[in-house]
């Protein structure tokens, strides 16, 4: 009887535990998620993911990409824009919290990072219950720079509804910005509704979108400090006395199951309609791919299918730059197979010239002859237009083309038509070209500076507040005597601006009048002035007076003072004299008394 009840309590205790485990895997997977928990899968589900077709396998000898179980999903090469992985990629789905890459970029380009964000209650609250959060409090003020932390590492959804209505007004007008941005981006298939991403059928986008949205976020170079950034905190600010502390929810930056060689950031999210989804950046050997993972049911799946992805990218793609000058072969063997309808372009050029960037870059599977490429030749109503390198039909890279007119007069254009017109354009495209190359030079070292600073800044933070408390004692007295200084010649030069109009009133004034008028002016200001002399000498007189008979008062006072005072010491010297004769007599007297007695003894 007792072994049974000892089995009893031994099976509750282990089922207990067994409870204990499940919960302890659900909440990591809600901590990887960043947004949510991961809803049991379904093989039905899984099967239909895996039969969606990949549109880049279609390509003729391009690398096979692998089959994975997320419905949509793709690589991008971030400085060409080529695609290298496609599946299901224009297809609408819900994003999740990968929404906040588009937040961010709003705010990147419309913001200040050291800006002051207040929270309203209406931004801290309007959340859902249970949605990732960083439990900000209604008028709490974090800087822009503090709150784009929490928003790429915590997910915050309350931190960006604040930054929404800081950079937007109102959550609306932010709205509006994100969807102006993405048309401008050239997005398919995106409309937002909000700016964290928590679900609303209206809100969506498609896998290459994303991409582009995210090859925009990153030129900025502050994102990447902040998307490749593990932990992070917040100080304790004007409402909340502690520290807050968080993590990135992107893993494959530092976790060692899911550690990928070359992740720099990334973003990941999760809601019951758009399941799990992530965007992920990495590089190697100067190569940035982009991975997008859109709607796949676990979120340990995302990291390992987007290192797939990512890993196939890099195996068998290469990134390839050649000149833009008929002199370099690859560029010469590419031009000689022109298709037709490029060659109709040029044909069609009769006053333009045609300008195109120094070099080309294009993504390309590893070993091919780049001679195998052909291009497509674009023209905009701007004069602007693209060539768009493709292998076997599937764009590779572009390059940005520039339609200029040609100067002619009508003597000498059959002459320059046939022999200066080569020359002079040649000239002008190596003139281009070396200002091409000093401009792009020039911006690249801005930039690779700028992100050095951004960088420091970062990591010296209180190094570089004292640089700035020093500067601003210095700088502020000297704004202030600068502005005192402006002040003072500024009212300088109002008065001579009086006087000057004051003299051209008095000369205007004097033409005006007659010769008699001013000689009766000037008689009447003459007899003014020596009245006033007489009356002031007048008055010096009477002050002159004053100040003899306040000397004679003082004088007689003093006399009376001294006179009394040798009445006092005479009365004095009397009293003295009959105390001295008193004494005598008293010293008489008694000097008879004893010779009295002397005669009697």
């Amino acid at each position: 009887m007792k072994k049974k009840k000892w089995l009893k309590k031994t099976g509750v205790i282990l089922t207990l535990f067994s409870l204990l485990l499940s919960t302890v895997n659900l909440s990591y997977a809600e901590e990887d998620s960043g947004d949510g928990y991961v809803q049991e899968e379904t093989q039905a589900e899984t099967i239909e993911a895996y039969t969606i077709p990949i549109e880049s396998n279609h390509t003729e000898n391009w690398p096979e990409g692998p089959q994975i179980e997320a419905e949509a999903a793709i690589v991008m090469e971030l400085e060409t824009g080529t695609v290298l992985y496609a599946k299901n990629i224009k297809a609408k789905e819900y994003p999740a919290s990968i929404t906040k890459l588009m937040t961010v970029l709003i705010a990147l380009e419309n913001g200040n990072l050291d800006d002051t964000v207040t929270f309203s209650q209406e931004a801290v609250y309007s959340i859902e219950p249970g949605s990732s959060h960083l439990g900000i409090r209604p008028d709490e003020q974090l800087s822009l720079r503090q709150s784009l932390f929490g928003i790429m590492l915590a997910s915050a959804n309350d931190i960006s509804n604040g930054v929404a209505e800081h950079i937007g007004g109102t959550i609306d007008h932010f709205v509006e910005m994100m969807n102006q941005k993405a048309q401008e981006l050239g997005c398919l298939n995106t409309h937002f509704v909000n700016a964290h991403g928590l679900h609303d059928d209206n809100h969506y986008t498609c896998a290459y979108d994303m991409a582009l949205i995210a090859q925009e976020v990153f030129k900025y170079p502050s994102f990447r400090t902040i998307t490749k950034t593990v932990e992070c905190s917040f100080p304790p600010t004007n409402v909340v006395d502690e520290t807050r502390y968080f993590i990135n929810n992107q893993r494959m930056l530092y976790d060692e199951e899911f550690k990928y060689e070359g992740c720099i950031g990334g973003k990941t999210g999760f809601t019951d309609q758009a399941l799990n989804t992530l965007v992920t950046y990495a590089e190697r050997d100067g190569t940035v791919l982009i991975s997008v993972i859109l709607k796949l049911n676990g979120a340990y799946k995302t990291f390992q299918e987007s290192a797939l992805l990512l890993d196939y990218g890099f195996d068998n793609f290469e990134k390839r730059t050649f000149s833009n000058q008929e002199t370099d072969e690859t560029f010469s063997a590419i031009a000689n197979a022109n298709t037709s309808e490029d060659m109709d372009i040029l044909a069609s050029l009769e006053n333009q010239s045609l300008e195109m960037d120094d070099t080309s870059t294009v993504m390309v599977p590893k070993g091919i002859d780049l001679a195998d490429l052909k291009t497509e030749m674009t023209k905009n109503d701007d004069d602007t237009g693209k060539l768009t390198y493709r292998y076997n039909g599937w764009p590779v890279g572009t390059v940005n083309l520039s339609y200029q007119e040609i100067p002619q007069t009508e003597s000498d254009t059959a002459v320059q038509t046939e022999t200066e017109s080569p020359a002079v354009e040649t000239e002008e495209r190596e003139n281009s070209s070396s200002i091409f190359q000093v401009l792009n030079t020039g911006v690249s070292q801005i930039t690779s500076l700028i992100e050095k600073a951004d960088d420091y800044i970062l990591n010296h933070k209180v190094l570089c507040t004292v640089i700035c408390v020093i500067l601003l004692i210095i700088f502020i007295p000297l704004l202030i005597l600068t502005y005192f200084r402006a002040r003072k010649l500024s009212k300088r030069r109002k008065d001579i601006e009086w006087e000057k109009k004051e003299i051209a009133r008095i000369e205007k004034e004097i033409d005006e009048k007659s010769t008699e008028e001013i000689e009766m002016e000037l008689r009447a200001a003459m007899k003014k002035e020596r009245e006033a002399q007489e009356k002031a000498k007048k008055a010096m007189e009477e002050l002159e007076e004053a100040k003899r008979q306040i000397s004679e008062i003082e004088q007689k006072k003093a006399k009376m003072e001294n006179q009394q005072e040798d009445g006092e010491e005479e009365e004095k010297w009397d009293s003295d004299d009959a105390e001295k004769n008193e004494k005598a007599q008293e010293t008489d007297s008694e000097e008879s008394q004893q010779d009295h007695e002397e005669e009697e003894e």
